[in-house]
């Protein structure tokens, strides 16, 4: 469409809508998750060509290593036990609480 410019008194003041900007978050939550990984807090690791599987948790801004493990499950297991003493949402909620919670 052609605009014509704005004279004094007109009511036809031409402005441009630009999208919301999108949030990092939003952004994030929209994305598949890389290597087919499914649990939360878990991410891959090939030190060496080895696949190994890293378990993190962000506690205040602060990122937390867990360690490195064999499988995903192992690493989602290890993440469960720092969520479930922090109250955060779980890999396994009906799962028992297998490893002891890492010290904060």
């Amino acid at each position: 469409a052609v605009s014509r410019p704005a004279t004094a008194g007109d009511a036809f003041e031409p402005t441009r809508k630009r999208p919301a900007p999108a949030t990092v978050h939003s952004a994030s939550m929209n994305r598949p998750r890389k290597y087919g990984i499914k649990f939360k807090g878990v991410y891959a690791s090939a030190p060496a060509g080895i696949p190994m599987w890293q378990a993190q948790i962000s506690i205040n801004g602060s990122t937390l290593h867990l360690g490195v493990f064999a499988s995903a499950e192992e690493a989602a297991h290890a993440y469960d036990s720092q969520a479930r003493a922090l109250g955060r949402k779980l890999n396994f909620p009906d799962a028992e609480a297998s490893y002891p919670p890492a010290a904060l």
